[in-house]
This record gives structure tokens, C-alpha cells and sequence, in this order.
């Protein structure tokens, strides 16, 4: 069920007493009173000649997720004055932002009922973008164009959205409006009808005739007109739905042009896609930032031809070509300057880059030990990468061989030399970008051999690295479905049912084992908590002599195997979002740079709530809230503790047996409280368990309600798995100075105990 996502609409008018407002719709009711004093940013002027503009700001600074507030001054007042904004969606002017992408009309936003007021703000945008506010009351009007700057803050974590249903794009991303030209020697093979018969221009013609790549490679990008106009007026919006700060981009050695063939490489870039993505699209089509991946692998051929590039291949690097390996001097170099070049030409728009997905993983860096099985050719992507004999003596099992010794003492000084050249390369471009390594992590594995060693090799020295890890919190196989076998087929997907968070209510086995759903959802909030890569951190660093490493240490999920996406007809909407709820409020607190979801619920409303109030925080720790770094007990009812600025945001929900209260004593100091919005979304559970018989529309419902108080509640009912609660507290005692002693030995008011300050 869709719901518009239509919060308080807050006009606070505050100075010296004044009274503030909070308005619906325009509608002024009763609030409690600011103290609050500023600087005016708009200044009207209300005299004999009408409504008029005295001075604006032309820009605003936003950090992305913040609350701010634009103060509003107008001389001369003596009458109400009705306030609309025009924004894009996913930024909130007094809470409200339009429903969907585009031009979107203009909303009354509140009344401007005294001399002095102030306009609540919010961004989950990254790119700069307009905002116009408009001040009208009988015949006059003044309209105010105001351009919104967006600031990151580092390692504050962010979101993305991918695999979006009804969308071709892979990972979320949009895609680029050219079509590969491949050539030189390309048999005449057209398989779109139009395109030159001289050279081919689909991957298809080239598969179809079995091309070599050696003499058959991408030299060239060719503009469609036609996908350009599609991408923009068909993908976009549907991307632009969701609030994604990032999102992955393929973008390997494949974009460096093989010809001609110099000794000195200097070829240029086919860069034509990447420029038009960052370059022309403006903010109103695209807002998200391109977590560019795959940069350690040349896919499309180049230099994977041994006759055609002798200065790179030789058997010294055990026939490496085409990927990084830090045997071969020459590969290094190649693979240094592409970074260099990318940090360059893009800038402060390339915030994100990733080495490679899932490099620690055997199929790529032992190309031949195909996972697939022994008679299945050794011909896929990796096949390029880099082979070395010790890939003949790893114990059996691709998933898990940097778990191993064995596997370390080879592949760790790899994964961290190409990880640290990276970061270096970033560094000396003056590029703020965060690099998301390869060194793969399972949840409850606690930090593997591989990593480790790469940490121990030096690689958290650079302040700009976060460790890639991919999280599965779903039981597998789950013991609620009967129709699969739950292995990975062809293209890495997994049967109907076999990747799907668990039922919310109790249901018996096909053996007629009775399970408790509460347990099964436990196990999820278990299996995406990172307590053990945490402890063995901390554990790394008193070692290491580094009593500071768990604050230098940064998670980012690439590939999010739960949460918010509806993948088959076994689950339903209620279920990702109450899961992905809380999968972002545990990585969030535990202090993950970003998640990238790789499925979403056709309602983007559930997703759209977390990432309002989760991007942009800093996690806050209170061992007696239940609410620790590390360790917390998911067994009843669960607490996240989140600030941002003046906003103290708690994220509830509950595995206990039956409703509880979590109890909210405020504090005996005088608080003042400026916005104060309790959210509850609510997953309804189908009539079956495994969802059958329901349409996409009753499988993908989630009700979402908020209410606006004028102070925090005294308790909060809590009702088991199907209830989540976000409760956002702006006051003038942040960091949850307006809460009062729960019963624990504990200073009120305490500094924020953060990691990493």
C-alpha cells in the first residue's frame, strides 16, 4: 500500500517568546514556545507597496540526512503569510517532499504567523539541486530560487537500492546511452537492425560467431539518441523512487581502448559512458553517487592478448593479463594510472570506488578452479586473472579458502597491494573518495586469516579505506519451504524461497517440527550483527600495538543478500521491510560506511523511511539501553541509539514473547523540545506462510504512520516482529540529554562515546 510519507508540516516562529506553530496542510494548531534565536537568512519586507524580497542566501549548505533550519524574517508584518516550496523529491521542506520525481508542484509547507520564523530542512540527495520557496498572501507574491549544496560526512553511513523492480538497469544504476563498436578485425555480423555492417556494435554478435577477443574488443562507444531519451524518461524516475545515495557501476580496465599498441600505453579512456553519467545528467535524473567497481580487472580484451601485448605478459607473473597483479610492474603501472585518471577527471563527484567484487573468493584469483563444477570450461571473466601454483594445494571449497594459512600467505599481500595502491593513488589526486577493498567478510565469521594479515600489512593506515563485506541473514536452507533444493544455479541466483526472511508468525517444518518465529528472527538480527569481525579487531589492535584500530575500521556492504526486496512468491512486503529495518539500524550502528540492498520491495516507502532517518548518523552506545557497540542481547526488545546535530534518533523493535513497553523517563533538567515524530511501520503477515495466493499488491503491503508530540512519550508499546519504531527528538539537550536515569549507574547528560572520537 502506498502511503505518502507526509510527517509534521513545522513552521517554528520563534523570537523572544514568540509562539511556535506547527502547521498541517497550512492549518496553524497550538505548540509549545522556543527560546531559539538566530541570524535571519530571508528577509521580507511587508510595507505599503506590498510583499517583497530583501535579501536571500543563494546557497545553502546541507550535510546529507541533517535537520537545519533557514531562519525567516519579514519587516513590517502584520498579516499570515502562506509558505509552498517546489523541490525534488527526497528533500523535505517542514517535513514534506513531493511523491514522485520530476516536476513536481509546488506544496504548502505552513504559515508564517509572526515576524520571525524559521523553515525546517532536510536532504537525502548528494548533488547539488534547486529549491524554490514561495511567500504569498492575498494578491502578492514573492518566489525565491535557492540552490541546495549537499555535504557527505564521512564515514556517516549511506544507502542504495538495487536490483529496483520494473527496472533493466543492473545494481539500480542507470545506464549508459552507448553501444559498444567492436572491432578491428570483427567479422560483418549486424545484429541490431541499422547498425554498420563493417563492424559490430552488441555483445550478442560477437558471442554468436565465437570471436575471438584477441582480434575482436570494444575500440569505440556509439551515442544512442533513442536509449538517451529512454534512460531519462523511463529509468530515471523509476530509479529516482528511492533514496539511494549510492549506487555500483561496472567500470573495469575494459574502458581503456586497446588501439593502437605502443609500448608506452598511453591509448585514451572509454570514458564516453562514465562522462555522460557524471557530466550531463543533472541532479534532477541523477542524485546518487556511482560506486564505481571492478577497477583491478581489464575486461573486453584489453591486454589479454599475449601476441599483441608482449610488454605486459610474461610468464614471470604466472600468465596474468589483464588484472592487476603486483608481480608484473608493468600491470601495476597501467593499473595505477586508471585510478589516477578517474580521481582526476571526476573529482568531488567520485566519492566511491571499489577494487573488485568478491576478489578473496578462489574463482578470481584461481581462475581455473572453476565453482561451477570441473567439466564446465574455464572461459569466464576471471579466467584473465592471475594464477599461481599454490591454487593447486588450497583445501577444497571456493567460498571459504581465505579462511585458510595457506591461502593468506599468497593472497593477502595481493588483495592489500592493490587495495593500498588505490587508496594511495585517491590520495595524491586529492580526491576525498572512499575505497571499498576487497577482504571479504561473513558476519559470523569473526575476522578471517586474509584480512587480518592485509590490516597487519598496514592497509587501515590509509584513512580512506573501508573493507568490502557481503552479508547473508537469512536462513539457509530455510526450513519453511519444500518446492527447492536451495544451491546456486546458473547466473548466482538461488530457487523461489530460498534467499527470503523468515515468516512472522509461527509455522510448522514439512517434517511437523514446530518453530517459534521470534527464534528464526533472532537468528537474522544475529547473523548481520558484526560483534565477532568487531572483537577480533579490537583483539588485531592491542597485538598490533594500535589501541585506536577499531576506530580506524569501516564496514561497507556492496551486496546485501536481505532487506526490503521481494524476489519471488514466497514472501511478502511486511517481511523485507521489518528485516531491512532493521539490517540498516544494526550496520549503522556498528558503524558501516554504507549498505547497498540488492533487492526492493515495488513500494519504495519502507526502504525511503530508514534511509530518512539513518543516513547521515553517528551511533551512540549506552550498554544499560541495551544499546552496546558490540554484544547486544536480541532476544526481547532491541534499542539503536543514533545522533545527528541536534536530532537524537532511537530505532525499536522487538523478538520478545509478547508486547513490551520501553519506558522513556525524560530527565529533570528544563528541555526544550522543537520537533518531536514517532514512526511506526507495520508489516502484516500473510494468511500463509510461504505468501500463496496473494497478489503482487497484498504480498508488497506495509503500513507507515507518524504523529507528531509535543514532547517524547513516557513509554512506547512494542508489539513482536511485525512492529518497527523510529523516534526522532530535536531538543536544546541533545545526545539524549532530555532522558532521564533508566535505573543504571550512569551520568545523564554524558559526552557521545562514539568509535573513532
Amino acid at each position: 500500500m502506498h502511503i505518502r510519507l507526509v510527517f509534521a508540516l513545522v513552521l517554528v516562529l520563534a523570537l523572544f517568546g514568540v509562539t511556535l506553530v506547527v502547521a498541517s496542510a497550512g492549518s496553524p494548531v497550538p505548540a509549545v514556545a522556543s527560546q531559539h534565536t538566530f541570524t535571519p537568512g530571508i528577509v521580507l519586507s511587508d510595507g505599503p507597496g506590498g510583499l517583497t524580497l530583501v535579501s536571500v542566501p543563494a546557497t545553502i549548505p546541507l550535510t546529507v540526512g541533517h535537520v537545519a533550519y533557514l531562519p525567516v524574517q519579514v519587516q513590517g508584518y502584520h498579516r499570515p503569510i502562506t509558505v509552498t516550496a517546489q523541490a525534488l523529491i527526497h528533500t523535505y521542506v517542514n517535513d514534506v517532499t513531493p511523491d514522485e520525481p520530476g516536476d513536481a508542484p509546488a506544496l504548502v509547507v505552513g504559515t508564517l504567523a509572526a515576524p520571525q520564523g524559521e523553515l525546517q530542512l532536510q536532504t537525502l540527495r548528494m548533488r547539488l539541486h534547486p529549491l524554490t520557496l514561495t511567500f504569498g498572501v492575498g494578491g502578492d507574491e514573492v518566489s525565491i530560487p535557492i540552490t541546495l549544496t549537499p555535504d557527505l560526512q564521512r564515514w556517516a553511513p549511506v544507502f542504495g537500492a538495487g536490483f529496483i523492480p520494473g527496472y533493466a538497469g543492473w545494481w539500480g544504476t542507470l545506464r549508459e546511452p552507448y553501444v559498444p563498436v567492436w572491432g578491428p578485425d570483427c567479422p560483418p555480423c549486424p545484429w541490431t537492425p541499422g547498425d554498420p555492417i563493417s563492424t559490430t556494435r552488441d555483445t550478442r554478435c560477437v558471442k554468436m560467431n565465437q570471436l575471438s577477443e584477441c582480434c575482436c574488443r570494444p575500440i569505440q562507444k556509439a551515442y544512442s539518441e533513442t536509449l538517451d531519451a529512454s534512460i531519462r524518461s523511463q529509468d530515471a524516475p523509476i530509479v529516482q523512487q528511492y533514496a539511494s545515495q549510492v549506487l555500483r557501476h561496472q567500470i573495469g580496465w575494459t574502458a581503456l581502448q586497446p588501439f593502437p599498441v605502443t609500448q608506452a600505453l598511453t591509448e585514451p579512456y572509454l570514458l564516453d559512458g562514465l562522462d555522460w553519467l557524471f557530466f550531463q545528467l543533472p541532479s534532477q535524473e541523477r542524485d546518487y553517487s556511482p560506486l564505481l567497481n571492478d577497477v583491478m580487472e581489464g575486461k573486453g580484451g584489453w591486454m589479454a592478448c599475449p601476441e599483441e601485448y608482449p610488454m605486459i605478459v610474461n610468464q614471470g607473473s604466472g600468465g596474468s593479463i589483464g588484472f592487476y597483479d603486483e608481480r608484473n610492474a608493468a600491470l601495476v603501472e597501467q593499473y595505477r594510472r586508471y585510478i589516477r585518471q578517474l580521481a582526476t577527471r571526476y573529482g568531488p563527484e567520485l566519492r566511491f570506488l571499489e577494487t573488485m567484487n568478491e576478489p578473496c573468493y578462489s574463482f578470481y584469483l584461481c581462475p581455473c578452479r572453476d565453482p561451477l563444477g570441473p567439466g564446465y570450461p574455464c572461459t569466464r571473466t576471471w579466467a584473465r586473472g592471475p594464477d599461481h601454483q599454490v591454487c593447486d594445494d588450497l583445501p577444497p571449497g571456493y567460498l571459504q579458502p581465505h579462511q585458510t594459512a595457506a591461502f593468506a600467505d599468497v593472497y593477502a599481500e595481493f588483495l592489500y597491494a592493490s587495495a593500498d595502491i588505490a587508496a594511495q593513488e585517491l590520495q595524491a589526486a586529492g580526491s576525498d573518495a572512499i575505497l571499498v577493498a576487497g577482504g571479504l567478510e561473513l558476519s559470523g565469521a569473526g575476522l578471517t586469516t586474509t584480512t587480518a594479515r592485509m590490516i597487519e600489512l598496514g592497509l587501515l593506515d590509509n584513512d580512506n579505506v573501508a573493507l568490502m563485506i557481503h552479508q547473508f541473514p537469512y536462513p539457509s536452507p530455510p526450513d519453511w519451504i519444500t518446492h527447492e533444493e536451495c544451491v546456486y544455479g546458473p547466473g548466482w541466483y538461488l530457487p523461489p524461497g530460498c534467499e527470503t526472511a523468515p515468516p512472522l508468525q509461527d509455522y510448522t517444518t514439512p517434517a511437523g517440527r514446530p518453530v517459534a518465529a521470534r527464534v528464526k528472527w533472532q537468528g537474522v538480527d544475529e547473523a548481520i550483527d558484526v560483534s565477532e569481525i568487531l572483537s577480533d579487531v579490537v583483539a588485531l589492535g592491542q597485538q598490533m600495538g594500535q589501541p585506536d584500530l577499531l576506530g580506524r575500521f569501516h564496514l561497507f556492504d556492496t551486496e546485501l543478500h536481505g532487506g526490503f526486496g521481494i524476489k519471488d512468491e514466497t514472501t511478502n512486503g511486511g517481511r523485507t521491510a521489518i528485516a531491512g529495518l532493521r539490517i540498516g539500524a544494526i550496520n549503522a550502528h556498528q558503524g558501516f560506511a554504507g549498505l547497498l540492498f540488492i533487492g526492493n520491495n515495488p513500494d519504495p516507502q519502507p526502504y525511503n523511511v530508514m534511509v530518512k532517518h539513518l543516513v547521515g548518523v553517528t551511533p551512540v552506545y549506552r550498554p544499560e539501553w541495551n544499546a552496546p557497540l558490540a554484544g547486544t542481547d536480541y532476544s526481547g526488545l532491541v534499542c539503536k541509539l543514533f545522533t545527528r546535530g541536534d536530532e537524537d534518533i532511537i530505532a525499536i523493535w522487538s523478538n520478545a514473547t509478547t508486547t513490551g513497553n520501553l519506558k522513556l523517563p525524560l530527565s529533570g533538567a528544563p528541555t526544550q523540545f522543537k520537533q518531536v515524530t514517532l514512526t511506526r511501520v507495520y508489516g502484516p503477515e500473510c494468511p500463509t506462510v510461504d505468501c500463496q495466493g496473494l497478489t503482487p499488491e497484498e504480498r508488497s503491503r506495509v503500513d507507515i504512520a507518524s504523529q507528531v508530540l509535543s514532547a517524547p512519550p513516557a513509554s512506547i508499546p512494542v508489539q513482536p516482529l511485525q512492529e518497527f519504531y523510529f523516534l526522532s527528538v530535536s531538543s536544546d539537550r541533545p545526545g539524549f540529554g532530555w532522558l532521564g536515569d533508566l535505573g543504571a549507574p550512569h551520568t545523564l547528560y554524558l559526552p557521545l562515546v562514539v568509535r573513532g572520537g
